[in-house]
């Protein structure tokens, strides 16, 4: 059951919008301020939802103060989700113009420059997390609402970005908001690929049985993810699979439009994905089993991991390098 004494955030108040027409100027919290310890302490245990409750709590007594901002538009965020990016974007946009000058503190660009870089890096890592595990959070990103959510969300962002480099060109927030642009930029793009196949799956299914037999459009063909070939393997992608792909095709046509100088921006930005590619961030799902066994039989696989790197484990190192058959039966 929960605690009745642990505050809890009001959605509804907070949706509402964090600024009033006509209010005061604020001079924020007063330094050695212990309700600002207390929001602190919350958020370093990792108490997300009891931060944002306490500085909504603060912030309803009329004090605007930019280091309550993080945790309220987080907590925001992890109770509504992508449906949350477009508002909270939209209020960042609106503190860092006719805002600004009605929160405190007195002196608050290194400040509010350091509760938006924990911000953005939070949702960053949120982005990141949500992509990989393939989850029910990822599975409303695909829901209409959560494409919807995503499409809004872009240009609110890039609305974002550009007020923020007036304030902080040289802040750290400044670089990753760019950062958490880019991501939310890439993923609204890959979303859009598993709507694309299931339509193009169903007007395969639509076309009449000649078609089917032998004579199928060459776009129904690509749009087959079955591969026959002998030992070929059909592997589930993730989002930013999703992304190279189309950023592959898209090289593709630049280049036969002899659109030289967009096909080299293509170019560079898949080679570096091809420097430090990544196999987890492209196919997830084929590698939880192996993290699965891996964290069941961590503490018994680790010493032994360690061994092989003594002589007397060179060979069978060895052979399981030259043959996988022969090493497992050996």
């Amino acid at each position: 059951m929960d605690d009745p004494s642990t505050a809890r955030l009001d959605l509804d108040r907070l949706g509402a919008g964090l600024y009033r027409d006509g209010e005061p100027a604020s001079p924020g919290l007063e330094l050695g301020d212990l309700r600002l310890d207390a929001i602190n302490d919350a958020a370093f245990k990792s108490n997300y939802a009891e931060a944002a409750a306490l500085a909504q709590g603060v912030w309803d007594e009329g004090i605007r103060d930019v280091r309550l901002l993080g945790y309220l538009l987080y907590g925001y965020y992890l109770k509504r989700d992508a449906l949350a990016l477009p508002f909270i974007f939209e209020q960042l946009t609106q503190t860092l113009t006719t805002c600004w000058d009605r929160i405190g503190p007195a002196r608050k660009d290194k400040p509010a420059d350091g509760a938006l870089h924990w911000l953005f890096t939070s949702l960053i890592r949120q982005f990141d997390g949500h992509e990989k595990a393939r989850d029910e959070h990822y599975q409303g990103w695909l829901s209409p609402e959560g494409m919807a959510a995503f499409a809004a969300a872009e240009p609110a962002v890039a609305a974002l970005v550009v007020e923020a480099e007036k304030r902080f060109a040289q802040g750290k927030s400044f670089d990753k908001l760019r950062n958490l642009s880019g991501r939310l930029r890439d993923i609204a793009a890959a979303l859009r690929v598993p709507a694309s196949a299931e339509e193009a799956s169903a007007a395969v299914e639509d076309k009449p049985a000649a078609v089917a037999e032998g004579k199928r459009a060459p776009e129904a063909a690509a749009a087959s993810t079955d591969d026959r070939r002998p030992g070929a393997v059909t592997v589930e992608g993730g989002v930013a699979l999703g992304l190279l792909l189309r950023k592959l095709r898209l090289f593709e046509q630049l280049v036969q439009n002899n659109e030289q100088l967009k096909a080299a921006v293509v170019a560079r930005d898949v080679e570096q994905l091809l420097g430090a590619f990544d196999p987890i961030v492209f196919f997830p799902k084929l590698f939880v089993p192996y993290f699965r066994a891996m964290t069941r039989y961590a503490d018994d696989l680790g010493p032994r991991m360690a061994e092989l790197e003594q002589p007397n484990h060179k060979s069978l190192v060895q052979l399981y390098h030259a043959d996988l058959d022969a090493f497992a039966e050996s």
